[in-house]
């Protein structure tokens, strides 16, 4: 029997409706794409489990909100215990990219304190009305990790995930064994 620490992160993903929160989910976690994602309706749950450059293994549990304004008031629930965030706009959208003000108050207001937070440019595959600086210099301002993606054409999103890993998790994180039976 052999057994090894995993620990476990709660992540929340926001960012209004028609992002690409689920399109960045699904291509993390099944490493697909569908075109004609429907919109999230509540939240989706996906587990995915990762291992750190340090070989730590982290399990992502990732709670995909609804951006729609009607679910709006829903996304705060999953705050609850979340150790980690992924904000995401829409580079072609700047009303998107705009909203991520309000989401990060939210967050600040109703999550856990020192949440770790993760800024993603979603459709960088696409013309730019956002331009990457003005996101970096957003996740600046709220001392986030930031990185440009597109889910679409699958890139950067490895490094999305892979960036978020290497932050320092405070509480919540919960770390648990798991126990492998060699017959």
């Amino acid at each position: 029997m052999e057994s090894k620490k995993v620990d476990k992160i709660k992540l929340v993903v926001l960012g209004t409706s028609g992002v690409g929160k689920t399109s960045i989910t699904t291509r993390f976690c099944k490493d697909t794409f569908n075109i004609s994602e429907k919109s999230t309706i509540g939240a989706s749950f996906f587990i995915k489990e990762v291992r750190t450059s340090e070989g730590k293994t982290l399990k992502y549990e990732i709670w995909d909100t609804a951006g729609q304004e009607s679910y709006r008031s829903l996304a705060s629930l999953y705050y609850k215990d979340a150790s980690a965030a992924l904000l995401v706009y829409d580079v072609t959208n700047r009303e998107s990219f705009q909203e991520l003000e309000n989401w990060m108050r939210e967050l600040k207001d109703k999550g856990e304190p020192g949440v770790k937070i993760a800024i993603a440019a979603n459709k960088g595959d696409l013309e730019q009305i956002v331009t990457s600086e003005e996101g970096e210099k957003f996740a600046t301002k709220h001392n986030a990790f930031f990185k440009c993606v597109s889910a679409k054409e699958d890139w950067g999103i490895k490094e999305l995930f892979q960036g978020l890993s290497e932050l320092s998790f405070p509480s919540p994180v919960r770390t648990f064994s798991v126990f492998h039976y060699d017959f």
